[in-house]
């Protein structure tokens, strides 16, 4: 199957299924807004350094971000040491592009690209890593009295899990792909909050048997979407950034993964998000963010052969690999190629539009934690600008009527 792609601007009523006629692409303030929003949280780790992988969701009115993880001292180039962090804060979205961040509790341990999976009032975290390692934690967080946070723990996981994805689909929650117990995985589960007695239901794998990690997901109606992802190789095979968007309907008699991929001849890079951001919004999906293909693959391959072909190395090409992946981690951010420009999936078309263009200054981050907040706006907090180094924005996506 392919996904019919499209580099014409349209209106939004189009982007709902409303066809009408369009013209060549481009950026369109009437309909896309991306702006920074203002607002501060009174930690340096937040406001100075900003961090990557954090849990994020809406609780209530407001807007939920949790944890993340940063190299606050030495950059990471450098060898510097990674640092996860318990803070929970609430925000409220203002008129005027900002949001009025507090304080609001610490989760139960310091923890980072962990899921989060927001139903209603109420955001669902899962797993994580932490200095401990990766976590199996899973948690229910609603707004208390006094506008704190309330973290309730659920049964544990029977699996740790951490670089994955999570979606919702009624009241049902789905963990996907991501390092489960400790190897890439290409498994899917569904866990019943209605049923919480049955645990954790798996579902179809996904169709590249190696392992998703750090894909994107979201539901629209009884359907899955994944894309991206990355397996960082092994003894006998290659590391590769997936390619393709799949979709589960999980309503049909056997439900079994369906793939498209973009015409080559398209406009569209080959690039499926992987680290980036997959978010319902205006009846549909928005992506944006993750890595390059060309630039992050050969990377991982590097990283591969280090770890799995050493022996068969001589001296000379252990240190030619080892210089080129130290020089790797020094580049300035726009060499990394950060996909920054904005696709929409229409379910009604059935059909993806490339609905801006790239804006690396804003939307060029990998690890960026993503909250559709209202019919109409979706919130990317902070990420990772290049290997190690974070950003303090939080951006607004913005699709007006």
């Amino acid at each position: 199957m392919k996904l019919r792609c499209s580099s014409l601007f349209v209106p939004l009523a189009l982007l709902l299924g409303a066809f009408a006629s369009c013209g060549v692409h481009r950026v369109q303030n009437d309909y896309i807004k991306v702006y920074e929003v203002s607002g501060t949280f009174g930690d340096p780790a937040y406001d100075v350094h900003g961090v990557s992988a954090a849990f994020a969701g809406r609780v209530g009115d407001q807007i939920c971000f949790a944890g993340g993880a940063n190299f606050p001292n030495t950059p990471a180039a450098k060898g510097g040491e990674k640092m996860y962090y318990d803070a929970v804060f609430l925000g409220s979205p203002a008129e005027g592009r900002s949001i009025q961040w507090y304080a609001a509790g610490k989760l139960p341990k310091a923890l980072a690209y962990g899921v989060s999976m927001q139903l209603g009032d109420t955001l669902y975290i899962a797993g994580g890593e932490s200095h401990d390692g990766a976590e199996r934690g899973f948690y229910m967080l609603t707004k208390s009295a006094g506008n704190t946070l309330a973290i309730k723990p659920l049964a544990p996981l029977p699996f740790t899990i951490s670089n994955a994805a999570g979606a919702v689909i009624e009241h049902r929650l789905f963990l996907i792909g991501g390092m489960q117990d400790g190897k890439p995985s290409s498994a899917v589960w569904s866990y019943d909050i209605d049923n919480p007695s049955k645990g954790w239901s798996r579902l179809p794998d996904l169709p590249h048997a190696r392992g998703y990690v750090q894909p994107v997901a979201a539901s629209v109606d009884d359907t899955l979407f994944v894309s991206g992802g990355f397996y960082p190789g092994d003894d006998k095979h290659p590391a590769t950034v997936n390619q393709g968007i799949h979709s589960l309907d999980i309503t049909a008699k056997v439900p079994h993964w369906r793939t498209g991929l973009f015409p080559r001849g398209e406009e569209k890079r080959m690039d499926y998000w992987a680290g980036g951001t997959l978010t319902p919004v205006a009846g549909g999906l928005i992506a944006t963010g993750g890595v390059h293909k060309a630039v992050f693959e050969p990377a991982l391959e590097r990283l591969r052969r280090l770890n799995h072909h050493k022996e068969a190395l001589s001296e000379t090409e252990i240190r030619k690999l080892r210089a080129e992946h130290e020089d790797y981690m020094t580049h300035p951010e726009a060499w990394y190629q950060f996909t920054s420009d904005v696709y929409y999936f229409s379910p009604i078309t059935s059909r993806w539009f490339r609905i801006l263009s790239p804006i690396p200054s804003l939307l060029g981050r990998a690890g960026a934690s993503a909250v559709a907040f209202d019919a109409g706006y979706i919130y990317l907090l902070q990420g990772e600008l290049k290997p190690g180094v974070r950003s303090p924005k939080v951006v607004c996506i913005e699709v007006q009527p």
